[in-house]
């Protein structure tokens, strides 16, 4: 099963792209080594709003905006920025029932759930986010510990 070609058929199937453009999209994305979706989105197929809802829909996932999440800060002090950068997710909050929510823009990366899963031995739950809304994310946290600690050095 190549999983680029069934999201490019979702994407069909979504009216986001024509069957006609298939072939072509799914040569260049080999040719290029990368997924449909980031294909779509450099190209200007559609928004990265539409590929993220589409690609929640195609892998029964939720979805939202990393927005509409304040992640508690000591779990997202359990893993490095970088770590968190590079396999696009974030840990938002633990529930009443020990349940560890994770804001994901990569939920097939294997890597990133096995250093969740060497971190968190509970039980995890995931939600689909833009992975350029957790680079931002990301972005404002190293932003205001980086002023925090300049604030410091000046006093």
């Amino acid at each position: 099963m190549d999983l680029n070609f069934e999201i490019l058929q979702y994407f069909v199937y979504k009216k986001i792209l024509k069957n006609t453009q298939k072939m072509k999209v799914l040569e260049d994305c080999s040719r290029l080594n990368i997924t449909v979706e980031k294909y779509m989105i450099v190209n200007g197929y559609c928004d990265e709003l539409k590929a993220t809802t589409a690609l929640a829909e195609f892998y029964c996932m939720p979805f939202a905006e990393m927005g509409m999440f304040e992640p508690d800060d000591k779990l997202v002090d359990m893993f490095k920025l970088p770590l968190l950068r590079k396999h696009k997710f974030v840990p938002v909050f633990i529930d009443q029932n020990d349940v560890l929510l994770i804001a994901v823009g990569r939920p097939l990366d294997y890597n990133a759930m096995s250093m969740i899963a060497l971190t968190y031995s509970g039980k995890v739950d995931y939600v689909l986010v833009p992975p350029t809304q957790i680079d931002v994310f990301i972005d404002s946290i190293s932003a205001v510990r980086s002023t925090a600690t300049a604030l410091e050095t000046l006093q």
